[in-house]
Order: structure tokens, then sequence, then C-alpha cells
């Protein structure tokens, strides 16, 4: 595996004729655990995209402008492979289409790509050992057999969590993940988090500095569908820096557990 699971020198995005990302270039290694944060409609989704290969970028004379994995040339299926996505659309999915599953179908539908559906045909009691496995693992066994409809917000994050690391992509990318989750919940997701990153590399889009996780050693600013700053968390979250990017005076500080949050300034 290269050293940087995304490389981008100098993308672009355009769609409609309408640019979406403009001259971004920057680099993720493997392990280096990163927040993408910046305002609504910074770019931030867009990126996500186009570092998940959803989405490509506009043609350049200078060569390949985006590579992943190590590839230059790659299909969506192949990068899919390497992460693991979720999203608040994901969630609603789930709720729409799987509330009558449990915890472990929830989980074993990872394997399959499917949601709502598992083809009974292909389960095996290995597959399901390894659903087990994996929640008592990140210490979600309890949830395994209640439906996805009884469960909390949190409770259902957490199994979706599980669900996108069934199949050990190397990367798990989480869009906004703290999203309707109580106090309780957020720090539930903190702890899974902490143990999940000792095996994959994390990437967190946001743009709440709430959810940058204590593992987070990277961070991306974007603004305006540039990069507006990045490097290592502590020399990149500081008052200033949070202020100019989302354009008004805020203080950041860090609580005891490692959390960063923002405040107006007085």
């Amino acid at each position: 595996m290269a050293d940087d699971i995304f490389e981008l020198t100098k993308a672009s995005v355009v769609r409609s004729g309408r640019p979406l990302l403009y001259d971004i270039s920057l680099s993720i290694a493997h392990r280096q655990h990163t927040a993408i944060i910046g305002p609504n409609g910074a770019g931030k989704t867009t990126l996500m995209k186009l570092l998940s290969g959803d989405t490509y970028a506009a043609y350049s004379d200078d060569g390949p402008s985006v590579k992943l994995f190590g590839q230059t040339r790659y299909s969506i299926w192949d990068v899919k492979k390497h992460i693991g996505i979720i999203t608040n659309d994901l969630d609603e999915t789930h709720k729409l289409q799987a509330s009558h599953m449990s915890g472990i179908e929830v989980v074993l539908t990872g394997l399959f790509d499917s949601v709502g559906y598992l083809p009974e045909d292909e389960l095996t009691v290995g597959l399901i050992d390894t659903a087990d496995a994996l929640m008592e693992k990140f210490g979600i066994q309890l949830l395994r057999d209640h439906a996805l409809c009884d469960m909390s917000s949190g409770e259902a994050r957490q199994c979706l969590i599980a669900r996108a690391l069934i199949s050990e992509p190397e990367v798990l990318m989480l869009d906004e993940p703290t999203t309707g989750l109580d106090v309780a919940a957020k720090l539930r997701f903190f702890e899974l988090m902490a143990r999940v990153s000792l095996h994959h590399t994390i990437i967190i889009i946001t743009h709440h500095i709430e959810e940058v996780l204590p593992s987070i050693n990277n961070i991306v600013m974007i603004k305006g569908g540039r990069i507006f700053m990045q490097g290592p968390k502590e020399e990149v979250l500081t008052r200033q820096n949070v202020s100019a990017l989302f354009g008004v005076p805020l203080e950041v500080y860090r609580d005891p557990n490692g959390i960063y949050h923002f405040a107006g300034a007085h």
C-alpha cells in the first residue's frame, strides 16, 4: 500500500459549467486521521465524493490530478473496496428500508452492499460469526437482536459503522457523524472511534469542530471551493484560523477529553 492513500494535485471539479472545487492539492497518508472542515457550501461534500471516487476531477493538461490508493486509473468499484462511508443520507435510507432488520442483519448487509435485504442463501455460519465478533469488538453486542426501528439514533449509528467496517476497508469516511445524537450518544461515538482509529484511517467531513476526534491529527480547512488551510490539528485549530474560516469572531478551546469547541467571541 502506498504511503499516501489519497493524493490530489491541483484538482478541480466542474459541474454544468460551474466550478465546485478549485486547484485542490492535498495528501492523506495511511493512518493520518483527518477532519475536513468548512462552512456550509464550502465544497466539503464534493471533496468527499472526489476522495471516494464518486466524482471525477476536470481534465488537466498536466496529467492525472487524482491518485487514490496509489492508482491514477481506477474504477469506482475498486475504490469502494477500500472505503466505508457513513452519511446522514445512509441513516435515512436505513430508517425507510431496513427498519425491520435486527442489528446483526444490518451489519451483515455490509457484506452484500445492500440496504434492507439479505440473500439468505448466501449467509453462512462463518459470516454470521464474523458479524458477531465485530459487534462484540466494538461493544454493541447487546444490539444484535434489536430491531433498527427500536434503536436510538446513536445505537443505529453504531450498527451502521459496524456495517461499514465488516468488509475490512482501510478507510472509514464519516459525514457530520454526530448529527442527531445526544450528549451521551456522542461520548459513546467518540469511544467507538477511538477503537476504530487503531485499525482504520478515519476521515471526518464536518462544519462542527466538536466532531474533531482526539485521534484526528490532520486538519483540512476548505472555503469557497478552495483549500483555506491545512496541517497538524494543534497548529490549524486556532481562534484566528477558525474565525477566518467561518467569517465571524470565535473563541476556540479544548476540553479535558481532548475535544475542541468554539463559541462566539465576547
